[in-house]
């Protein structure tokens, strides 16, 4: 789970620099979330209890979703959501775990 949310986070990280909407601030955003990645993920995945390395993720997760949302790429996000009820994906199932029932 630990992995597959670091890459989540970096995807989407990706996802927001390279849309064709994305302006200076979702740049930023996306490019701290991918150097922070880079830095921890392969460390937090070797010890998922490091707490510094956690935080870390959690914060370039956050800034990721961020930047995705404001270079207008979450739309499609959304739609997991409804197929989350029933998916075994690791990436739905955190959307189960995160919608509302």
């Amino acid at each position: 789970m630990t992995a597959d949310t670091g890459i989540d986070a970096l995807t989407r990280a990706v996802e927001a620099f390279v849309n064709r909407k994305a302006d200076p601030f979702s740049d930023g955003l996306a490019l701290n979330a991918i150097r922070t990645s880079g830095r921890h993920l392969g460390r937090v995945y070797a010890d998922g209890g490091d707490a510094e390395d956690r935080e870390a993720m959690m914060l370039a997760a956050t800034q990721a979703c961020i930047a995705l949302s404001n270079a207008s790429a979450a739309l499609v996000h959304g739609f997991t959501a409804r197929s989350a009820r029933t998916s075994t994906s690791p990436t739905v199932c955190r959307t189960r775990c995160s919608s509302p029932r």
